[in-house]
């Protein structure tokens, strides 16, 4: 496997999985949307779910491309980015309001993720 650093995680790899990551939730917030209301199989055709599919398409080219660079043990912690990123969509535009659990939950997924990519960079 070759590598930009010891790690893996050079700055192509990082804006990787940070475009992969986006992506997902994208893709994530727009499937909630196009299924929100919907009774019969047909009512989840439409373009906010097809649009949600099409970002995770990008996305998982985003990944390919960054686990093709760098370990695994490196480039799935960023996976979690995800979650962070569509409770923030969920706080934003749909109003929800996570309770204290959740919000120190999501604190400590963003630690670890920065422990990984800083020890990673070094």
């Amino acid at each position: 496997m070759t590598a930009a650093s010891p790690s893996g995680l050079g700055w192509p790899v990082l804006v990787a999985l940070i475009a992969g990551s986006l992506c997902a939730a994208g893709g994530t917030f727009l499937l909630k949307l196009g299924a929100n209301g919907a009774t019969a199989l047909s009512d989840y055709i439409n373009i906010r779910v097809f649009a949600g599919f099409a970002l995770y398409g990008i996305g998982s080219a985003a990944w390919i491309f960054a686990m093709s660079r760098a370990p695994l043990s490196v480039v799935y912690p960023f996976n979690a980015l995800t979650f962070i990123l569509v409770m923030v969509a969920g706080i934003a535009v749909l109003g929800e309001r996570p309770g204290p659990a959740v919000i120190a939950g999501s604190l400590m997924i963003l630690g670890g993720i920065g422990c990984i990519a800083i020890g990673s960079l070094a």
